[in-house]
């Protein structure tokens, strides 16, 4: 018997049928122009896609790899217009973009991430707020609006702890880790100075983290892809122990960005990595 499915996925199938198909030929509207924009931009032009990319500084990593970049600040409605005349969808690279010129673009083009979840995710407190909401715990935190209240919750949570800007800050910027009292007056002063507000969080100590990556159609239908192991190091490209419990293959050698592998007398090589399958991903080696 041919199965007919489910309500939600008729639901689901309808709506995909419905919503604007984005063929090889159209152009990509990227707000930022970082290293991710720059991924997809290099994965979606092999596919016969055209990318352009809004970002304010000359030669973005991402406008190297575009089409065409629009040099300009986040906030610059009348580049964003722009941007959305050259594109046929426009989609974001990173959370520090401005989510009052998403919300504009959603009026004026076809942004179907929407601006709603990036107003979210940009800003750690309503990040945690909705996280909870959603009944998952998340790292003890406070939010921080004085040094007084610094001084009390850093006794609450315990040391170390860390200080963190709710907005602007990633891959280490906009924090500091607290280790005694002694700095608080110190971080506070430093990280208020971009006027944002803060949040401090519990120092958590962790072995790794797993990074799940999920993707949602226009129709709602979603995707969850395989979980990935990444450690936390001051070296980058990470090398990964234990890497063939993660992906397949047996990497022994570096990826272009070179081997960062602490034990090989030949750090730094530049060979590439014939063993695993995609190229381009974080250096894995054993």
């Amino acid at each position: 018997m041919k199965r007919i499915g489910t309500n939600r996925e008729r639901e689901i199938r309808t709506l995909e049928s419905n919503a604007p198909r984005i063929l090889p030929g159209a152009a990509i509207g990227v707000l930022g122009g970082g290293q991710l924009g720059r991924m997809m931009a290099l994965a979606g032009r092999n596919m016969g896609y055209r990318f352009v990319t809004l970002d304010p500084t000359p030669n973005a990593p991402c406008g190297q790899a575009a089409d065409q970049q629009i040099t300009a600040p986040y906030d610059d409605m009348e580049a964003a217009r722009k941007l959305a005349e050259l594109s046929d969808v426009i989609t974001y690279e990173f959370e520090n973009v401005d989510a009052d010129v998403t919300a504009m673009l959603m009026k004026e083009s076809y942004v179907p991430q929407g601006s709603e979840l990036l107003y979210t995710t940009q800003h750690r407190l309503r990040e945690k707020r909705a996280v909870e909401a959603a009944g998952i715990a998340v790292t003890p935190y406070s939010p921080i609006h004085s040094v007084e209240k610094l001084e009390r919750e850093a006794e609450r949570l315990g040391w170390p702890c860390v200080l963190k800007t709710a907005t602007g800050g990633y891959d280490g910027k906009g924090q500091r880790v607290l280790r005694d009292p002694s700095e608080l007056a110190e971080a506070y002063a430093e990280l208020a100075a971009e006027g944002t507000e803060l949040v401090l969080e519990k120092f958590i100590p962790f072995t790794k983290e797993i990074s799940v990556i999920a993707a949602r159609s226009a129709g709602g239908g979603d995707r969850r892809f395989p979980a990935g192991g990444e450690y936390s190091s001051r070296e980058y490209p990470a090398c990964v122990d234990r890497a063939r419990s993660y992906f397949p293959g047996n990497c022994r050698g570096g990826t272009a960005h070179g081997c960062a592998d602490r034990r090989s007398p030949e750090r730094g090589r530049t060979d590439r990595c014939r063993n695993v399958p995609h190229r381009g991903r974080q250096a894995v080696c054993e």
